[in-house]
């Protein structure tokens, strides 16, 4: 093991892209696609079939309510890859978080910390859960946050060093751009405002004088680049631009709204690093034991100022806490540092939080199979199984003795490495559960060719099942408008039982089945629809 620890070191960025991929890109097309991938995956769809590119839409509608980068990605990828391609459509929000491990890296690297510790944030990063599991429910604001977090790289050194100010200017604005492009401003509120507000605070204001021109031109060309496409949509289909907007905009104080505190566990996000990340939190503790307290002190106000700032919108969702995660990687850090440095000449009462969280990421290696066993009920056991009760309690094991042994490094690994092979390891047995949805929309649809119906939809019916269909479904809005509908026979999909409908005199109406878009056990009512033939009468 120790070999491997010196590989990573001695190549931390190629180590970090690596991990990212390992743990990753194997299994991507089996993680079930969310409400918002399918949004955004039929968008893309109709950017390569229709051209819709700029005019973005959804099922053959007007989808406005996300700027097109993240989806032109998608698009493209799809375009390359196959358009029913899950794997290749994913590709690039995998990248967008190796970009962000990558960025980090730099990031620490321009506020001077060891190149070890450089490696580390970037691996904390990458582990942190939340940003593994933003490309899944909403993919989206991995590119917003991503595509900030360059900018702000930039901006950083053109803050603080004096040479290439226009290079540095001009990619902060361009980058900060294509953030916009991707989720409007969310990111320059979230991370770029609580990024200025640290960086005033701990370098000083002063910093700014001098350099308030060069900040003002890049924040001018942020805007420029990422507004664009709202002008012109503004301009091409105003009516529907201007009611999306006033929907959205009311949305921020009338739709899931949570108290302020809402967000006080803002930590726990991070999963693998809840506990140091709690620990590093606390700066009369932290700011004697770190080895730059400068850089501490501007990633723990980055880090509140952020979450401050999230709080004050009554909006609130658990994923919206995203952005906290880079600079709380970075503050992270400097705990970890701090206890693989000195945890020998700690204080007893000081290793308390050290022994909680890596004995805790060793008990788990040991009772994960056992837990599976317990859940699953199982029968035979496969090559999966036999991987699964052999890796995870050596990794348990090895774990503990280096607890042990004091080798806080090699914990820090090796609990990397376990949460690899949770990626790894666990959807091979889940592979059959994973594609039900998939398959019951292939019977669905060999059922409707073999009959060759076209199938509309009524009520509401899930964007999962538009993007598994692979292809546009058009709405029917009330019961009239199917009388328009020229042909004698056609599919409906819908959530209502139209069976109790006085429609019985206009047509027969041959209840099929259940669409159910559930993968396992533990029904999500919104992914079931009903199926109808409907045959029309002769007068």
């Amino acid at each position: 093991m120790s070999m491997i620890i010196r590989c990573i070191e001695k190549r931390p960025l190629i180590s970090v892209v690596f991990l990212i991929g390992l743990m990753l890109l194997p299994y991507l097309h089996l993680v079930p696609v969310s409400i918002m991938e399918a949004r955004n995956f039929i968008t893309a769809r109709e950017m390569v079939t229709d051209g819709n590119w700029l005019l973005t839409t959804m099922n053959g509608m007007p989808r406005y309510e996300k700027p097109p980068l993240p989806t032109w990605l998608s698009a493209i990828a799809g375009y390359l890859g196959g358009l029913d391609n899950l794997w290749a459509m994913r590709l690039p929000a995998v990248m967008m978080i190796m970009v962000i491990s990558v960025v980090v890296f730099f990031f620490s690297k321009a506020l001077k910390l060891s190149p070890w510790l450089c490696g580390i944030n970037s691996f904390i990063t990458a582990t942190s859960f939340y940003v593994t599991a933003i490309i899944f429910e909403a993919p989206w604001d991995i590119y917003t946050h991503g595509f900030m977090l360059m900018a702000l790289l930039y901006l950083y050194y053109f803050l603080y060093e004096e040479k290439h100010s226009f290079k540095n200017i001009l990619l902060a604005g361009v980058l900060g751009g294509f953030s916009f492009l991707s989720k409007g401003p969310i990111s320059m509120y979230a991370l770029m405002l609580p990024f200025l507000l640290a960086f005033g605070v701990n370098f000083s204001f002063r910093q700014y004088k001098g350099k308030i021109f060069g900040l003002l031109a890049s924040i001018v060309l942020m805007l420029v680049v990422g507004g664009w496409w709202y002008i012109y949509v503004r301009w091409q289909d105003p009516e529907t631009f201007v009611a999306i907007a006033q929907k959205e905009t009311s949305n921020w104080g009338s739709y899931n709204v949570r108290p302020f505190y809402y967000y006080w566990s803002f930590f726990a996000q991070s999963g693998l690093w809840t506990i140091p990340a709690l620990v590093a939190l606390i700066y009369p503790y932290m700011k004697k034991r770190v080895s730059n307290l400068q850089a501490y002190r501007f990633s723990l106000l980055w880090t509140l100022f952020s979450v401050l700032l999230l709080s004050l919108v009554p909006e609130k969702k658990t994923r919206y806490l995203m952005p906290v995660l880079i600079p709380l990687s970075i503050n992270t850090g400097f705990y970890i540092e701090y206890i693989c440095r000195r945890f020998s000449s700690m204080k007893k009462s000081e290793r308390i939080p050290v022994y909680l969280n890596f004995g805790l990421i060793s008990f788990a290696g040991l009772v994960i199979p056992l837990g599976l066993i317990f859940i699953e009920k199982i029968t035979n056991f496969n090559f999966w199984w036999v991987l699964i009760f052999s890796v995870f309690p050596l990794m348990g094991i090895i774990m503990f003795r280096k607890l042990i042994r004091k080798e806080i490094i090699g914990l820090v690994y090796g609990a990397i490495a376990l949460y690899v092979f949770i990626f790894l390891l666990l959807p091979p047995l889940y592979k059959n559960q994973l594609l039900q949805s998939r398959q019951r929309m292939e019977i669905f649809k060999n059922m409707v060719k073999e009959e060759q119906l076209q199938v509309f939809a009524y009520g509401y019916i899930p964007p999962e099942a538009i993007w598994f269909y692979g292809d546009k479904i058009p709405f029917v809005e009330n019961p009239d408008d199917m009388l328009t509908i020229q042909m004698d026979n056609f599919a409906l999909l819908t959530n209502i039982d139209i069976s109790k409908e006085d429609w019985t005199g206009f047509f027969k109406i041959e209840e099929k089945t259940m669409l159910d878009l559930n993968n396992f056990q533990g029904k999500n009512n919104r992914l079931i629809s009903r199926f109808y033939v409907l045959h029309k009468k002769v007068e």
